[in-house]
């Protein structure tokens, strides 16, 4: 029998698409197809904050620099201030007068009394999300950060809208905050605004574009029809981050230490430059609807680029200074979802078939000629899987399926660790996570490893796992 969730959040009346961890583990992120966002307490286990932060399904969330980045269909993102937890919220109790969005729904926040209020907009950025694919943002490493100029004062007045007779400590953490997050540099990737089989990368906070149109091919879909040349396939999802290397095909070194589950985002790292170590290296990890997965490498990340504008050449992509490390297909479907280990290492990839797709990225296939590296595929006991995730040692690959039922295995060997049975339509998300619990016994400090699902049944659910490392 699987075992039970530890802990059940019943704190949206609508099917629940997305969930991540706050980099510093306390606090839980979940977004559902209404656009409603939640964000948990898992120290208390109560939900602190629920308000309607699109007016379409939410594909992402996450925080960046104590704020939250959250992204909705409606072709958004927004960029949250912090929420003021200066004054803890008491236990919520459901308003006699509440009702619920539908009949079949169970118990919500939305009758919740004594929640925190929604955050503050810093900025939005428009966005394509045709394709379903949330964003991914990385911070830059520290000492390498590009001179782009960011306004002044961005989004104070935003934040001052809580207007007169604030008191003074309240302006300070604002204002804190605001040079932190205007001094912090970061890396988005997204979908092109008007092709979505290629992907832009911004510059936050500048939110200027620095890399446009990233693909296999450079010519825009009408003009590839024209020419007889099929489609590649709608962008699925995306993975950004930085390495060292000190030639193409040696191991790449990560510059970030522990990045989050499910469209998390790691605190930037400091690598000290030296004569031996390199710049850091751009890497871009993409998976499509046609059911391949890209490896790309930019070394002059820095610098933008635009292959359009360099003319129809296939070689286009190739001198804008993005390279093509390999090209890998494992599924024959589209893929619904990929995530990529915290040590960088392995990629992971379902789709509507029974597979689980590993992808290695220390390979490389860069001379023209050279044979492609091949994927290893592991088999499920569902068809059709809508999401993946890894565990921050990389020794767990939790998987999601649409009849409900997620499944945990070791990464090394695949063999199969505990089926759970989450909820009985389609789980629509999950993420896993290390260290944001705690419980001393016997004088020694426990760690608690979690797993985050939800779905169909408007449930967010956690659940505890063993340590894998055991046995």
């Amino acid at each position: 029998m699987p075992p039970p969730p530890a802990h059940v959040f019943r704190s949206h009346s609508y099917p629940v698409h997305c969930s991540a961890f706050s980099t510093d583990n306390h606090l839980l992120h979940a977004g559902d197809e209404e656009g409603w966002v939640t964000i948990t307490d898992l120290q208390a286990k109560r939900v602190v904050a629920h308000w309607k932060a699109h007016e379409a399904g939410v594909l992402g969330v996450a925080d960046w620099q104590g704020g939250i980045v959250s992204h909705g269909r409606d072709n958004i993102i927004h960029f949250h201030a912090p929420l003021d937890l200066s004054s803890t919220p008491s236990q919520p109790t459901l308003s006699p007068k509440a009702t619920p969005s539908s009949s079949k729904a169970v118990a919500t926040t939305n009758g919740y009394r004594n929640l925190l209020s929604p955050p503050h907009i810093i900025r939005s950025l428009p966005v394509n999300s045709l394709n379903f694919c949330g964003f991914h943002l990385i911070p830059i490493p520290t000492g390498y950060e590009p001179d782009i100029p960011v306004v002044e004062g961005l989004g104070t007045d935003k934040l001052d809208g809580s207007g007169k007779g604030e008191d003074e400590p309240g302006k300070l953490v604002q204002d804190r905050f605001m040079r932190r997050w205007n001094a912090a540099q970061g890396l988005l990737a997204v979908p092109n605004l008007t092709d979505s089989e290629t992907i832009d990368i911004y510059h936050v906070p500048s939110f200027g574009r620095l890399h446009a149109a990233v693909s296999s091919r450079a010519k825009a879909p009408a003009q590839a029809q024209r020419e007889g040349k099929p489609r590649t396939g709608l962008v699925m999802s995306t993975h950004l981050y930085f390495t060292t290397t000190e030639t193409p095909s040696a191991k790449a070194t990560p510059l970030t230490g522990h990045p989050a589950i499910a469209n998390g985002i790691d605190q930037p790292s400091t690598l000290e430059p030296t004569e031996s170590t390199q710049s850091p290296v751009l890497r871009l990890v993409a998976a499509f609807e046609d059911g391949r997965v890209e490896h790309w490498e930019c070394r002059d990340w820095s610098k933008r680029t635009d292959p359009r504008m360099r003319g129809a050449s296939e070689s286009s992509t190739e001198l804008s200074g993005w390279h093509n490390l390999w090209t890998q297909k494992g599924h024959n479907e589209a893929i619904m979802a990929m995530a990529v280990s915290p040590t960088l290492d392995y990629a992971y990839t379902v789709s509507a078939d029974h597979q689980v797709v590993k992808y290695d990225l220390q390979q490389s296939a860069s001379v023209p000629g050279d044979v492609q590296p091949s994927p290893a595929r592991y088999p499920t006991k569902q068809i059709g899987n809508a999401a993946v995730a890894v565990s921050p040692d990389g020794r767990v690959v939790a998987v999601g399926g649409w009849d409900g039922r997620k499944s945990a295995e070791q990464a090394d060997t695949s063999d199969e660790a505990s089926v759970i049975d989450v909820v009985q339509e389609d789980e629509g998300n999950s993420s896993s996570d290390d260290d944001h619990d705690s419980a001393r016994r016997g004088g020694k400090e426990d760690v608690m490893r979690w797993m985050v699902t939800g779905g169909k049944d408007r449930r967010v659910a956690l659940w505890q796992l063993k340590d894998f490392s055991r046995r």
